[in-house]
């Protein structure tokens, strides 16, 4: 996968994250396989509502406050937004990572919003 735009923190925080292009091949395979185990957690969203968001929640508003880790553009190929801790990952750097699920954050009010974190444990 490509990294076009490098290890960024946009905070300034020393929390790291890095856009991954997602095209072709095992790649495509990747990114059917996160939005399978996304899918799957809106439906224990819907199960958990109450205890996750406060209040109960409608298949559809769950889905609507569902911010994926994937992006998909017209005009240019998915990408992929993970954490990264100590790796150096310069800008245009192509790599191949293993990565982890890394939880989910929540959250509450009034228009809820709730999404999953993947960490990579490591570059190969």
């Amino acid at each position: 996968m490509l990294a076009p735009f490098g290890k960024q923190d946009f905070k300034n925080d020393n929390r790291f994250s890095v856009k991954l292009t997602i095209k072709g091949g095992e790649s495509d395979e990747l990114m059917l396989k996160i939005r399978q185990f996304e899918e799957n957690l809106m439906d224990k969203a819907q199960q958990c509502s109450t205890s996750w968001f406060g209040k109960s929640m409608s298949p559809e508003d769950i889905e609507s406050s569902f911010t994926s880790c994937i992006k998909t553009f017209e005009i240019y190929p998915p990408m992929q937004h993970v954490k990264v801790r100590h790796f150096n990952i310069p800008k245009g750097t192509s790599l191949n990572y293993i990565i982890e699920f890394g939880g989910v954050w929540v959250r509450r009010g009034k228009f809820p919003m709730w999404g999953v974190n993947w960490k990579v444990q490591d570059i190969i």
